[in-house]
């Protein structure tokens, strides 16, 4: 009626009974997988009254825009039939209409891939339909872009030629050449002159070990789930019960069942063992020819505990006070561990005679009471003769507020998730950061913003940015972030036109150009867009730019310098740069 199109039905579009140009309405379709921006797959359900076979049942609908359809909805669309480059279509006019959500999907049919390679026996007969196969190796990672396709693909080749695809799904980690999959699920989809088979998600993968762990301790003669739990994690959720080996490194130290099994429906399922005697002794998970292994300690109320002071190295402003944790190698026994604690030359610090960690506990933290002189303290924590030494260092540091320390903006080869900001709280009290952000550009603040999180002792600074690190940023290894968060977009290298970083004492949302920072340091040549400083005017520069590999650093006389080795993970006092 109307010209309108006319009600058709899938297996009519895609064996060619009607033909390019027609106009179409399909009525109440399952959808099986949505790519958004791009389409969604639609498939008839066996229980559909039109339904004759897989053969033919399922077709790609085009949108190229935004659509609300998702797996599982059934839909009534209207469109066209359109052949893109071999493979047969609806591009959808109007919008598509959601009959109800949350329904059935067609079985997965099974095929090999000479039924699925270009010019396979079933390839144009199951073109979109959902498939699984099954033994697939490896065979290419890096395959050649086919017609229109660019690299990397992202993509691979199992044997027999068939590609896998990232149309819904990039497998991480990617595969490499010779692995096997027992399984692999998804539609099937022509593209670039190509059959391919294009898994939706974690779902359409074989459920393999993704962790065992954490590494833990267990108290000898007990059964349990080891401290602070052991578990096995699958990579989705189990079809069916899902049965996991368990093998014992040394059962006269830890032992357990020989099994345990991941109900369906689950993804994960706690490991119970039991402490033999004291040791430490490995218990490896296997399933499918993948094997996980978690080192478990076995412990006795008459183990030696070993205390560790961290930080080993802590910075205190006169009259202020920090904080030291001790970790202990074992929890702590019944009745909880003392552990005595000094300070030599007893001049410029205190610390209370003792800490006590519960019973179970790993750590327990006390305060360090810097004295009104500078001067260097060792603070020993000891049980019964196993010691450990932090040193504290006391010092006279200027009333300076909440401010930007140090500033790392030029990694050598590639600044991303290398950059960093350390702030030093110069208030005399703890700061919440989370009414604080830092934020950075070169036309104004609004290039970039962090929202600020945690918390900041007197005295003490906080290091944000990274996850990163190097020896070039100042890192010999893995850096300790405060806030490990990268910078995005990054921080600017500056040139003749200055650029800034600034603290703002607001909510990151809330930074505008004309927000005024209440610290800031503006870096490089003339600062010719009135970048603003902590007065509200334009500012002067404070420094120039830092070359690859330095830093930019607040220094004793409160005057900027350029530092050419950073000092991530020392605080105050002020250095001189140079």
């Amino acid at each position: 009626p109307g010209n309108g199109p006319c009600p058709a039905g899938i297996y009519e579009i895609k064996d060619g009974t009607l033909p390019e140009g027609t106009a179409v309405l399909l009525q109440d379709k399952v959808v099986t997988a949505a790519a958004p921006g791009f389409g969604f797959f639609m498939q008839v359900h066996p229980d559909d009254a039109d339904y004759v076979g897989v053969d033919y049942s399922a077709v790609f609908v085009y949108v190229g825009g935004d659509f609300t359809a998702i797996e599982g909805d059934r839909v009534t669309v209207t469109g066209a039939v359109q052949g893109f480059f071999g493979q047969t279509q609806v591009v959808l006019s109007g919008t598509e209409t959601i009959e109800s959500s949350g329904n059935a999907l067609p079985d997965f049919e099974p095929a090999t891939v000479a039924d699925l390679v270009e010019g396979g026996t079933r390839q144009e007969e199951l073109e979109a339909a959902l498939v699984v196969l099954t033994d697939l190796e490896v065979t290419d990672i890096e395959p050649p872009p086919g017609p229109g396709d660019g690299a990397p693909t992202q993509e691979f080749e199992v044997e027999g030629g068939l590609r896998v695809n990232d149309l819904f799904f990039l497998f991480d980690p990617f595969p490499s050449v010779g692995q096997n999959y027992p399984q692999l699920s998804g539609v099937v989809r022509w593209a670039n002159g190509y059959s391919k088979l294009e898994p939706r998600g974690p779902g359409d993968l074989p459920v393999t070990l993704a962790g065992f762990g954490p590494d833990g301790f267990i108290e000898v003669g007990q059964t349990a789930v080891p401290s602070p739990g052991l578990s096995v994690q699958l990579t989705t959720n189990a079809a069916v019960d899902t049965v996991v080996a368990l093998t014992y490194e040394n059962a006269a130290l830890v032992t357990g069942p020989a099994s345990v099994t991941v109900p369906m429906g689950s993804a994960s399922v706690d490991v119970t063992l039991t402490g033999v005697a004291s040791g430490t002794a490995g218990v490896t998970a296997s399933l499918d020819g993948t094997m996980l292994t978690a080192s478990i300690q076995a412990y006795s109320d008459a183990d030696a505990r070993i205390p560790t002071l961290d930080p080993s190295n802590l910075d205190v402003s006169i009259s202020a006070t920090g904080t030291l944790t001790v970790n202990l190698n074992l929890p702590a026994p019944a009745g909880g561990q003392t552990v005595d604690l000094s300070t030599l030359p007893g001049t410029f610090a205190t610390v209370p005679a003792n800490v006590v960690i519960p019973v179970g506990e790993l750590s327990g933290t006390f305060l360090v009471t810097a004295g009104d002189t500078a001067g260097m303290e060792t603070v020993t924590a000891d049980i019964l003769g196993a010691t450990s030494d932090a040193t504290v260092n006391v010092v006279d540091t200027p009333s300076v507020g909440l401010v930007i320390a140090e500033f790392y903006y030029d990694q050598p080869g590639g600044d991303d998730g290398f950059e960093w900001v350390k702030l030093f709280n110069g208030t005399g009290a703890a700061v919440d950061l989370s009414g604080y952000a830092l934020a950075w550009g070169g036309n104004d603040y609004t290039y970039g913003q962090l929202q600020l999180v945690g918390t900041v002792e007197p005295g003490a600074c906080f290091l944000v940015g990274g996850p990163n690190g190097d020896a070039e940023s100042g890192f010999a290894g893995v850096p300790m972030f405060d806030q490990a968060e990268a910078f995005v977009p990054g921080a600017q290298n500056s040139g003749d036109t200055a650029d800034g970083m600034a603290l703002f004492d607001v909510p990151a949302a809330m930074i505008n150009g004309g927000t005024v920072p209440v610290d800031a340091v503006i870096y490089g040549g003339n600062n010719g867009n009135g970048l603003l400083d902590e007065t509200g005017a334009a500012g002067v520069v404070d420094v120039g730019d830092a070359g690859s590999g330095e830093s930019v650093v607040l220094q004793d006389d409160l005057s900027w310098g350029i530092l050419a080795d950073p000092t991530p993970t020392q605080c105050l006092p002020f250095p001189s740069a140079g």
